[in-house]
């Protein structure tokens, strides 16, 4: 009987333990907001105020965008199509909107406004809006995924291609 006896108190023991875990509250989430958002910060500085050198260190060096405009393959490529759009849209301010955040991942609403002066749609305002889905590692960004829709950019500015996209 000693036996049957300590097998239920045994029982009785390891159910408490599990009713005690299962009233525990859920461990903290990490604060993804403050992991991501120094470097999603750093984007759009780099794309509002040309601060592209305020990308450095926060993008990996395995960085890539695939976008409707334009993709690049690395930070240099990126910096490098910005300067470009700045030159089609000198008064470029791109506004961060809505972010959500998960594991590895951030997804931000953004608008995008300015003037075109470039050769394409010379003189015309531009409003867009968009989204862009990011991947982290490590705090920085690795990839980034970019929506926005191009023929309401192209019908504003009344031209066939997006005019920063134009070869």
């Amino acid at each position: 009987m000693l036996g049957f006896r300590n097998r239920t108190i045994a029982g009785l023991a390891l159910a408490g333990l599990f009713a005690v875990a299962a009233c525990q509250p859920p461990a903290a989430q990490p604060d993804y907001a403050a992991q991501y958002d120094p470097a999603l910060d750093a984007i759009f500085a780099a794309w509002t105020d040309k601060a592209y050198d305020g990308l450095d260190g926060k993008l990996a060096t395995n960085y890539s965008r695939v976008a409707p405009d334009a993709n690049a393959a690395s930070l240099d490529e990126l910096k490098a199509f910005m300067a470009a759009t700045h030159t089609v849209y000198p008064d470029l301010v791109i506004t961060s909107g809505q972010r959500a955040y998960a594991p590895g991942i951030a997804f931000v609403q953004w608008t995008a406004t300015g003037t075109v002066a470039g050769p394409e749609g010379s003189g015309k305002p531009i409003s867009t809006t968009g989204s862009t889905m990011y991947r982290f590692t490590d705090g920085m960004i690795t990839h980034e995924y970019v929506y926005f829709d191009t023929a309401e950019l192209m019908r504003q500015t009344g031209t066939q291609t997006v005019p920063h996209a134009a070869k």
